[in-house]
């Protein structure tokens, strides 16, 4: 039923490191599963046993380059909403899935399900960048959300980008790159990009 997209290291609620693996299903719901290898000593033989569970309640991600590490947490893009995925006050030793995109559900509303494969994002300078495809084939605006003021910009850019990447040039100045749809080259997404592209 679970179809793997994307495997990150993470942890469980206890802090234990694990391999958490974002699934998609026929359903659109999907779900995470969280593995780890223990091993078996029989005699003077060692064996490697992986361990495998889907994590109560989870949601997955049709679209792999939308998981993005925010701080302690990962936000991703299921077929209905954006998610937040990581450890809450109420749920002791627990993680859990919550939708993070509840005041701009009108908006996540008109992404094309056959294209929200190609939904990508980048956690930068304090804010996520999810590039996605609004009532179209590709991606054609980039959605941002302020992780300090905990606000969406549903369209912050009307453009839309392919993949987003960090770069770090040789003075030691980080930047924020993405190949836009159709480009041969980078942008940087920077205060300058308004006026790159109007």
């Amino acid at each position: 039923k679970l179809i793997p997209k994307k495997v990150v290291d993470y942890r469980d609620g206890k802090g234990t490191p694990l391999a958490t693996i974002f699934c998609d299903s026929a359903d659109g719901q999907g779900g995470i599963i969280q593995m780890s290898l223990g091993t078996l000593t029989i005699g003077d033989i060692t064996i490697t046993i992986p361990s495998a569970y889907l994590l109560p309640g989870s949601r997955g991600t049709p679209a792999p380059n939308s998981v993005v590490n925010v701080l302690n947490d990962f936000m991703f893009y299921t077929s209905q909403a954006f998610y937040n995925l990581g450890s809450r006050a109420q749920f002791l030793n627990l993680l859990s899935t919550d939708e993070s995109s509840a005041n701009i559900r009108p908006s996540v509303k008109q992404i094309t399900n056959s294209a929200e494969s190609m939904i990508s994002a980048i956690y930068y300078d304090a804010k996520v960048y999810f590039s996605v495809p609004y009532g179209a084939s590709t991606n054609n605006y980039t959605a941002v959300y302020d992780t300090e003021r905990k606000a969406w910009l549903p369209k912050a850019f009307t453009l839309g980008f392919d993949k987003f990447l960090r770069y770090t040039t040789t003075a030691g100045t980080p930047k924020l790159l993405a190949l836009k749809n159709g480009d041969k080259r980078l942008s940087e997404i920077s205060t300058g990009i308004q006026g790159d592209y109007g």
